[in-house]
C-alpha cells in the first residue's frame, strides 16, 4: 500500500535511535525511506523487521544528506521531523522555490558568490565549476540575513569590527553595566564621531542606553575580533558582508542560524586567496602577513564579483537528487498564500 496525505502516519519517537536498536517504529522509518527512494527494498531474517539494521543505517544517512542534516546515522528529532514531511507539503515546498528561482538574476555571468540562508552554505563557482564550498552561519531568526544581490568590490584583511546601534544597545552597554572591564577584555575601545578615544570611566553608565549613547564603539584587529581576520565587502543598504569568526565551533552546529544578519564562512582565507588568485603580488605569505597584522589593510579586487544572497528550502543538485531543507525563517507558507490569490487582489 502506497502512502499518501491520508494514510501518512505520524512518526514518533521518545529517544534517538541508534543502530542495532529495536523499535516499533523501525518499520513505518523503512518505509518511509523507501518512499523517498533513499533507501532500496531489500530482505531481511525474520524477527528482525523492528531492529535498525546496517541497511537501514546507510538510508538514514543518505536521507540525512539529502536534508542538510548531520549524517551521524541516528534517528533523532531533527531526523524524525523531517522524516514526518508530507508528500503535499514537499509539493507545496517545491512550487514555493520554483518562484523564487524566478526572482534570481536574468543575466549569466561566469564568476560568482551564492549564499544560501536556508543551506547555511556559501559556494563560489567560477565558469560553471564549484572552486570553493563553505558552510555559514547565518541571521538569527529575530535578526534575519536579508535576500538581495550585491557586487563584491574588495576585501578587508585584520579588520576592525565598529559594533552596529542595535547590538551596542541590546548587548553591549548592559554588559558594560555589569562589568566596567568588559570592553577591554574584548580589545574594545570608545570613539567620539571625530576618532578620539574616550576613556570608559569617564562616562556615567548608570544613565546610558542606546538613545543617548553619543559615541561609536570599536573592536581592534586580533584573535578575538568579531569579524575575523578578514571580511569579504559588497556595499548594499543592508549593511550585510561576509566575514571570518572567532567561534569556530559553531560551525558543527546542526543549526547555524546564530549571527546578527551577517554571513559567517568557515573557510575564509581559502575564499580570500581564490578572489586574490590573478594578482601576483598576493601570494600566501603576504595574506598570511596580512591576516596577522594589528591594523586594517583593505585589497582591491581586480574585477567586480555579483554576490548572490538566497533563500531556497528545495532544489536539485547536479546528481539530480533532491535537497530539502528546514524553512529557518518560516517564509514557505506565506509565500505559497500569495501565490494562491488573484494577481488582482496582491
Amino acid at each position: 500500500k502506497k502512502y499518501s496525505g491520508k494514510n501518512w502516519k505520524e512518526i514518533s519517537v521518545n529517544e534517538p535511535i541508534e543502530l542495532l536498536q529495536k523499535s516499533e517504529e523501525i518499520q513505518n522509518i523503512r518505509k518511509r525511506l523507501q518512499f523517498w527512494k533513499d533507501l532500496k527494498p531489500y530482505p531481511m531474517l525474520p524477527g528482525t523487521e523492528n531492529i535498525f539494521d546496517s541497511v537501514l543505517y546507510q538510508g538514514v544517512k543518505s536521507f540525512q544528506e539529502r536534508n542538510g542534516l548531520h549524517p551521524d546515522g541516528v534517528l533523532g528529532k531533527a531526523t524524525i521531523e523531517a522524516l514526518n514531511k508530507k508528500p503535499k507539503d514537499l509539493i507545496k515546498q517545491v512550487s514555493v522555490n520554483m518562484e523564487r528561482l524566478r526572482w534570481l538574476p536574468d543575466t549569466t555571468v561566469q564568476e560568482f558568490i551564492l549564499v544560501n540562508i536556508a543551506n547555511y552554505a556559501l559556494d563560489y563557482i567560477n565558469k560553471k565549476d564549484t572552486l570553493l564550498h563553505s558552510n555559514a552561519i547565518v541571521g538569527k531568526t529575530y535578526r534575519k540575513t536579508p535576500v538581495f544581490n550585491g557586487t563584491m568590490s574588495y576585501l578587508v584583511f585584520s579588520p576592525t569590527w565598529t559594533v552596529p546601534p542595535t547590538i551596542l544597545e541590546n548587548d553591549v552597554i548592559p554588559a558594560v553595566k555589569k562589568n566596567v572591564n568588559y570592553l577591554q577584555s574584548k580589545n574594545m575601545r570608545i570613539l567620539d564621531f571625530s576618532g578620539n578615544e574616550i576613556p570608559p570611566s569617564s562616562i556615567n553608565w548608570s544613565n546610558i542606553s542606546g538613545a543617548n549613547f553619543k559615541y561609536m564603539v570599536r573592536q581592534d584587529p586580533g584573535p578575538s575580533n568579531a569579524l575575523g581576520r578578514v571580511k569579504f565587502m559588497f556595499p548594499n543598504k543592508h549593511n550585510v558582508y561576509i566575514h571570518d569568526t572567532p567561534s569556530r565551533s559553531l560551525f558543527s552546529k546542526e543549526d547555524r542560524a546564530l549571527s546578527s544578519g551577517c554571513i559567517r564562512i568557515e573557510r575564509p582565507i581559502d575564499l580570500a586567496k581564490l578572489l586574490l588568485s590573478d594578482q601576483e603580488k598576493w601570494t600566501d605569505d603576504l595574506i598570511k602577513k596580512a591576516l596577522a597584522e594589528d591594523q586594517e589593510r583593505s585589497v582591491s579586487l581586480s574585477r567586480k564579483i555579483p554576490v548572490i544572497i538566497l533563500y531556497l528550502t528545495f532544489w536539485t543538485d547536479s546528481r539530480k537528487k533532491e535537497q530539502v531543507r528546514k524553512d529557518i525563517y518560516n517564509r514557505d507558507d506565506e509565500l505559497y498564500k500569495l501565490m494562491q490569490k488573484p494577481l488582482n487582489k496582491l
